[in-house]
């Protein structure tokens, strides 16, 4: 299982895999695992994402997980088993694992004179490309609690942005066809008058010719 989980997080491995690993018979109990497994997996891919953790340290994140699973007084452990624990405090244990620092109130008031250089979303352009491509894992991870429902509407805001930017760049391509079709209309219709005239000129010329003759 850890190398399964190690693979995923470096991109060796899809999620799949982690479908495989358990098998596909339901349970209770390791549909929990698997979801906890899940929001350890895309935090950990966003902090190597920004620089924060190395991958050499994967195997050892890795490692403490498990032995966070294993123990019987970790959230982690007691959600697994069955006991209702908020996903918060859930996340909030992953990021004590992943060594994550946790703002406090002060820090935040602080923070509001800071410039942000984070995305306002919070992932790494890799995740965004994955949900970009398979909308279904976009769905599963918000089922799952991988990604808050704030972090989905914004993802899926993003999207619908891009799909209406699409659209509107190939309206601007079509009508650029009909705006020079109707040039060659209008050059069509000075054809004619310009034929005529010169009909006209040979016309008086014939006559000044007989005229000259009688």
């Amino acid at each position: 299982m850890n190398t399964t989980i190690k693979n995923i997080i470096l991109g060796y491995q899809t999620i799949t895999s982690l479908d495989e690993a358990f098998g596909t018979e339901y349970n209770i109990q390791n549909e929990l695992y698997k979801k906890v497994l899940l929001m350890f997996i895309s935090k950990m891919k966003n902090e190597i994402a920004y620089g924060r953790i190395e991958p050499v340290k994967v195997d050892e994140k890795v490692n403490e997980l498990m032995r966070t699973i294993s123990n019987p007084a970790s959230l982690l452990n007691q959600y697994i088993l069955g006991t209702k624990v908020p996903e918060d405090n859930l996340r909030m244990e992953i990021d004590t694992i992943l060594g994550i620092y946790h703002k406090t109130e002060l820090d935040d008031v602080e923070d509001m004179f800071a410039e942000d250089k984070e995305k306002v979303i919070g992932l790494s352009d890799f995740q965004l490309e994955d949900y970009r491509r398979f909308p279904e894992l976009l769905e599963r991870d918000i089922e799952y609690g991988v990604i808050t429902s704030e972090q989905a509407k914004l993802i899926k805001e993003k999207f619908e942005n891009e799909i209406a930017t699409g659209m509107s760049n190939s309206k601007v391509l079509t009508k650029s066809k009909p705006a020079f079709a109707n040039k060659e209309i209008e050059l069509g219709y000075i054809e004619p008058i310009l034929l005529s005239m010169v009909v006209s000129l040979l016309g008086l010329l014939y006559v000044g010719y007989l005229y000259l003759l009688v």
